[in-house]
């Protein structure tokens, strides 16, 4: 847990003015001993309750299964940021979400081929990389490790 890359990216969130509310089903109690200014949710249901973004952390069997209705229904904002690409962009969209993945083909607005979701994806990604807090993404929700 210690060199979890997961403390790397909720500080970054931290530092830019995001609320972070995490879940790992394995990972909690050692989380709570090396973060401090986090809130920790009960699932991950509870998590992703009032986000603007979810940022998928860890590639644990429960997160691989996930009721994309239900949580859409549960956020401020459907953002999904899939930093393992556990998800399938084309499922996660067709649920009414904004995704990002680690990888993925940069699907800038106007390059050929792109669909404007595409683009829109992009640029939220690349605003969560750039301090998302100050773009937009003020509270952001995340289920990690």
């Amino acid at each position: 847990m210690r060199e979890a890359p997961s403390l790397a990216i909720i500080a970054g969130l931290q530092d830019a003015g995001a609320r972070v509310v995490a879940y790992d089903p394995e990972g909690m109690e050692q989380a709570r001993g090396l973060l401090s200014g986090v809130e920790y949710a009960a699932d991950a249901y509870a998590c992703a309750a009032g986000a603007q973004a979810l940022v998928l952390v860890t590639e644990w069997d429960a997160f691989r299964a996930l009721d994309l209705g239900r949580l859409r229904g549960l956020m401020a904002a459907p953002v999904l940021v899939d930093l393992r690409n556990v998800y399938r962009p084309e499922d996660v969209r067709r649920h009414g979400f904004a995704y990002a993945g680690v990888g993925q083909p940069c699907c800038r607005a106007g390059r050929p081929g792109r669909s404007a979701a595409q683009a829109q994806d992009s640029c939220l990604f690349s605003r969560f990389l750039q301090g998302g807090a100050h773009h937009g993404l003020r509270a952001v929700e995340a289920v990690e490790a």
